[in-house]
């Protein structure tokens, strides 16, 4: 059987992040916002570490991550989609060069879509929308039109499983990478200051 395929607008809200008047980017804590922006954006699932603060008056906030949302970036040339579940520490928004997507879960499990999103037809699909001859961008508007395949939601979860174990076996191997980075150099380190006057390295 055929896989239908529907638009991301009838699988998921989307919208863009707050709308800021001057820098988004605030030096002191003062509002009690985070601020997730384009810098932060990685393909897979978000997994914490530090965001810099938004430069907002809290009662006038347009839009908060509640968690559950995917994010890609509206500017540039980086088509990177992440997953943010609930790991963020406390309220956190997101500028509007940033396009937010809540899925409907009872149409479309969310990692699914992250998957597909992050595929070589999903980076296709985003890419086609970008438009601008020095810095690309993507209007909110278009996205919603992109075609998103809709098999049945059991098999939507299998890929999202499927999905999910890659991303797991990435973040394993990369800690392996750093890990083995670091030992080798203080290996060579050690090799070199035995026969040296002068200490090299940490």
């Amino acid at each position: 059987m055929a896989t239908d395929f529907k638009t991301l607008e009838t699988v998921a809200s989307v919208c863009a992040g707050h709308v800021f008047r001057g820098k988004a980017e605030a030096a002191e804590p003062s509002s009690g916002v985070r601020l997730l922006q384009i810098k932060d954006i990685r393909e897979g699932l978000y997994e914490g570490g530090h965001l810099s603060w938004a430069n907002v008056d809290p009662e006038r906030l347009s839009f908060e991550f509640e968690g559950g949302e995917l994010v890609i970036p509206l500017r540039g040339e980086r088509s990177d989609v992440m997953y943010i579940s609930d790991s963020l520490e406390g309220p956190t928004t997101a500028p509007n060069q940033v396009a937010v997507i809540r899925p409907n879960t009872k149409i479309i499990e969310p990692l699914f879509l992250l998957w597909y999103l992050n595929s070589t037809d999903g980076h296709g699909a985003i890419s086609s929308l970008r438009i601008g001859t020095t810095v690309g961008h993507i209007s909110v508007k278009n996205l919603k039109t992109i075609s998103i395949p809709s098999p049945l939601l059991e098999d939507q979860k299998k890929i999202a499983a499927v999905y999910a174990n890659w991303l797991e076996r990435r973040k394993a191997l990369r800690k392996a990478i750093e890990l083995g980075s670091e030992l080798s150099h203080g290996l060579c380190y050690r090799i070199l200051n035995r026969g040296s006057g002068t200490r090299y390295g940490n």
